[in-house]
C-alpha cells in the first residue's frame, strides 16, 4: 500500500486568511488500489483513502484530472475559490442529488455525501478541531500527482 502525504504550507493558509499553528498537520493519502482504467488507454482508476486530522486545514489547490470522493467519516468544510464542485446527496432508490457550489461559497460536506471536484477548479477545506475526517476518492489520469498546492 503506497501512503502519500499531503503537506499544509503555511504560505497558501496565509493567504486564505486563515490562522496557522507552529506546525501545521498533514493529510495522509493512502492507496487502497489502484488499476487501467479499460477504454480509456493513458488513464488510471485510483481509489484511495485520505485521513485528516483534526484541526487540519487545507491549502488552497486543485486536481489536474476529475476527482470524485465520498466523506466516509467527520465533517469537512469545504470552500470552492475558482471554479464549480458539486455536492452528492445520496438517495434511496435515486440517482444522488447534485448541489453545485459555485466559486465563492462555503459547504459542510458530511459523512456520507459525495463530491465531484472537475478538472482544475481550486478549493480549500479544514476539519473541525475535535474530528477526524475520513475521505474515498477515486482520480486520475496517467500520471497525475493527484493534488496541486496553488501559490499564494
Amino acid at each position: 500500500m503506497t501512503t502519500r502525504i499531503l503537506t499544509a504550507t503555511a504560505l497558501a493558509v496565509a493567504a486564505l486568511s486563515i490562522p496557522v499553528s507552529a506546525a501545521p498537520a498533514q493529510a495522509v493519502r493512502e492507496i487502497v488500489s489502484s488499476s487501467p482504467a479499460q477504454g480509456a488507454p493513458g488513464y488510471m482508476l485510483d481509489l484511495y483513502k485520505v485521513t485528516i486530522p483534526k484541526g487540519t486545514i487545507l491549502p488552497l489547490h486543485y486536481h489536474p484530472g476529475t476527482q470524485v470522493s465520498r466523506v466516509q467519516q467527520g465533517d469537512l468544510t469545504y470552500t470552492v475559490q475558482r471554479g464549480v464542485a458539486y455536492l452528492s446527496i445520496p438517495r434511496a432508490g435515486q440517482d444522488p442529488k447534485k448541489i453545485p457550489i459555485y466559486a465563492g461559497q462555503t459547504r459542510v460536506i458530511r459523512a456520507g455525501q459525495g463530491l465531484v471536484e472537475p478538472a482544475g477548479m481550486r478549493h480549500y477545506a479544514s476539519t473541525p478541531k475535535n474530528t477526524v475526517v475520513v475521505v474515498l476518492s477515486i482520480l486520475r489520469p496517467k500520471n497525475d500527482l493527484g493534488t496541486i498546492n496553488v501559490a499564494p
